[in-house]
């Protein structure tokens, strides 16, 4: 498993990132505000493997959203909005 965690304080949106981990596959991960006066965080994790079995997940305000197990050559998909003042945390997962 892995976790990124993002800094609160930094108030505008952010690029996405998308990396290759060492289990292979891509994720990419992170947040943007949204909202009609950008009041709203959308933190999401999204990560795709051809070979293993994998799941992502985000955690903000507390609460813990998980795509659930997804087969090899899918895309896993995690999303959660909530408050802009939260922390967004962003995981992957494979077996």
């Amino acid at each position: 498993m892995a976790e990124f965690e993002m800094d609160p304080s930094v108030i505008r949106p952010q690029v996405e990132a998308c990396t290759n981990p060492d289990s292979g596959g891509k994720w990419c991960y992170g947040w943007y505000l949204t909202g009609a006066a950008a009041t709203d965080k959308y933190c999401y994790s999204n990560y795709a493997h051809q070979t293993k079995t994998h799941k992502s997940s985000v955690n903000i305000a507390n609460v813990t959203v998980s795509s659930g197990w997804v087969s090899k050559g899918s895309t896993s998909n995690a999303h959660r909005t909530t408050g802009a003042a939260y922390t967004c945390k962003t995981y992957y997962a494979t077996k």
